[in-house]
């Protein structure tokens, strides 16, 4: 799969809040395909 990998320089442990809050997040995990499998 592609794998996008961002940083944040300005967070510490709490990076994850800054991530869900970005609709883009949801639009990569929709664009995301398995086509081995039925």
């Amino acid at each position: 799969g592609k794998i996008r990998f961002t940083v944040y320089p300005d967070l510490e442990h709490d990076s994850w809040t800054r991530t869900c809050d970005n609709p883009k997040l949801y639009e990569w995990m929709l664009e995301q395909r398995n086509d081995r499998f039925t």
